[in-house]
This record gives structure tokens, C-alpha cells and sequence, in this order.
């Protein structure tokens, strides 16, 4: 239940932020697919075994980089970097390099 309550969270956060309320942008399914984006990233990322300075900045949106500002582009950094947490995170889980 905690789970389903941070990602209703996060998607009131998401159209709040985007200005997309009445939209489809901030819906689960968006953000299922945002994450799924962020995972495919990290699997390449991953796989060409290179060190990457910036992770943040590949896998951001580069048109909602440009248009955001201040403390909006920081809460897009914050959700980013959970995203790119938790998809590396199930990158490891799925090359059975974590022990979970």
C-alpha cells in the first residue's frame, strides 16, 4: 500500500510540475513509461561498460531540461535520479549482480 501511495505521489507531482493536471502526462501508465525509457538508457549505459560522468543529463527529457529552471528543474533532477536508482538497481537484479 505504501508503494501505490508514493506513486500516486509522485504521478500528482509529476502533472503538477509539467502543468499537464488535466492531461495524460502525469497518469501511472506515463510514468511506468518514463521509468521503462530510464531502464532501456541504463541497460545501454551499462552495457558499453564506460564510465559516465553525467547519468543524470542521458537520461533526461532534453526539451523540459531547457524549459526548467530553479527549483523546478531540481525536483526533475530528485525524481530523475530515483528513477535512475531504482533502474539500475533492477539492471543488477536482472544480471544477478545483486544479492537481494
Amino acid at each position: 500500500m505504501t508503494k501505490s501511495i508514493k506513486l500516486l505521489a509522485k504521478a500528482a507531482k509529476l502533472r503538477i510540475s509539467t502543468g499537464a493536471a488535466a492531461s495524460d502526462k502525469g497518469t501511472l501508465p506515463a510514468i511506468a513509461r518514463e521509468e521503462e525509457r530510464i531502464y532501456q538508457i541504463v541497460c545501454r549505459l551499462q552495457e558499453e561498460e564506460q564510465t559516465v560522468i553525467d547519468p543524470i543529463r542521458q537520461i533526461a527529457d532534453p526539451k523540459r531540461w531547457q524549459n526548467s529552471q530553479g527549483i523546478e528543474r531540481e525536483r526533475y533532477v530528485l525524481v530523475l535520479s530515483d528513477m535512475y536508482l531504482r533502474a539500475v538497481d533492477r539492471y543488477r537484479r536482472a544480471q544477478g549482480k545483486l544479492d537481494r
